[in-house]
């Protein structure tokens, strides 16, 4: 007999998603390590007690603008002091995003070849990011998400073309437009909800960005097909009413008003920062202000009650792109519950079977059942999920899952 099983927008029992995507601007190796420390680990650091929150941050391959943190020097190709740090911090999980490749301070300064360099120079070493992020500096050639008469990198016929590389390295998703409606993919009616403007009339075409920032933003992934033909997904990141965030308006992008509609909302939010700096600047101790701060362990609460998930910016949208992309059949065989999970087809990637980590979804079904769990021809042992008996039978896949 068939059973009704439903998809759930959020790993149970969460209620909304959320994380910060960071811009790496600015940031030095000190100012990048002192806030990741308070964040993402339960130490006693100088900003005081760890919140334990699992949010990555970004990185860039090249820079060249002095102090600021980078794999190598310059756009020599020569690993810096800071490379290994780097690279056990994506091992940590504090960086999952690139930032472009790199701050170009001058004019015509990338190229396909520094494309080449830094992303042979990742496949060595192992590291398998999923994000790119566009940075706007003097050299914007080596965007793909912003205006065609400035980003090159989807063009074929420009020497800074390399979407095709990112496309074979495994970049799957790129940062497009910035909303100030909260809660993207929500429900519950809350989907139009815009955060409170934070007044800022020195930023350039201020206006129009408000305008644009309020009717644009509901969805969080969309396909996209860039001029070269490469499909990623683009994805769309909360402004909350900040047209230039950095740390020092964090705390007016998280104020308790915005989480409260980001909860109710049901959705989920990619909060768009630069935490490295601020009025572009390089930021200075203590990076995070008391205000920011506060905010900061609102948001580690309201994780630790379970209404807010929180996770790097790669994770929520690979799961979001995995709860597009899967169907559900549940049915009853005797004794048991058989769910096959099964994969729609995408144009993108496919995803592997460790994707599924943290997938939830409720079925119908009496709870004396076995439950059978299939995802291609696999069968999951059941250490690699677990059953919950609240209001029906809910199935979290488990982390390493599949």
């Amino acid at each position: 007999m068939q059973l009704k099983a439903d998809l759930l927008r959020h790993p149970y029992p969460y209620k909304c998603s959320f994380t910060i995507c960071s811009d790496c601007d600015y940031a030095t190796r000190e100012s990048f390590e002192i806030t990741h420390r308070f964040i993402n680990t339960t130490d006693n650091a100088k900003l005081g007690k760890g919140l334990g929150l699992r949010i990555a941050d970004s990185m860039f391959m090249y820079c060249e603008r002095p102090g600021v943190l980078s794999y190598f020097e310059g756009v020599s190709g020569n690993p810096s002091v800071d490379s290994a740090f780097l690279k056990d911090a994506v091992e940590e999980g504090w960086i999952d995003s690139l930032h472009g490749y790199g701050d170009f301070v001058n004019r015509n300064a990338f190229s396909r070849e520094l494309a080449e360099m830094a992303l042979a120079e990742l496949d060595k070493n192992n590291v398998k990011l999923k994000v790119w992020i566009d940075h706007g500096s003097a050299d914007n050639s080596q965007n793909i998400a912003f205006p065609n008469f400035l980003s090159k990198g989807d063009n074929p016929r420009h020497r800074a073309y390399h979407a095709d590389l990112l496309k074979k390295y495994g970049i799957r998703f790129v940062a497009g437009y910035n909303s100030d409606l909260i809660g993207q993919n929500g429900q519950n009616g809350h989907g139009r909800c815009a955060a409170k403007p934070l007044p800022q009339p020195e930023v350039p075409l201020a206006f129009i960005k408000r305008i644009h920032g309020r009717l644009y933003g509901t969805k969080l992934l969309n396909k996209k097909r860039f001029r070269d033909g490469s499909l990623f997904y683009s994805f769309c990141r909360a402004r909350n009413g900040v047209l230039r965030p950095d740390a020092s308006t964090l705390f007016h992008q998280l104020s308790h008003e915005n989480i409260e509609k980001l909860i109710k909302s049901q959705g989920t939010m990619i909060l768009y920062q630069h935490l490295g700096s601020v009025n572009k600047r390089a930021n200075e101790f203590p990076y995070l202000d008391p205000q920011a701060q506060k905010a900061l362990r609102n948001i580690a609460e309201k994780h630790d009650e379970r209404a807010i998930w929180v996770a790097p910016t790669s994770r929520i949208l690979k799961y979001s792109y995995v709860f597009e992309s899967i169907s559900l059949d549940a049915v009853n065989q005797d004794d048991k519950v058989l769910i096959t999970i099964r994969n729609m087809n995408d144009m993108i990637q496919r995803f592997e079977p460790e994707d599924l980590q943290d997938i939830s979804f409720r079925v119908c079904t009496q709870n004396d059942k076995n439950i059978v769990l299939r995802y291609g021809n696999h069968t999951l042992e059941q250490t690699e999920y677990t059953v919950f008996q609240d209001h029906g039978t809910v199935i979290k896949i488990n982390p390493g899952g599949a």
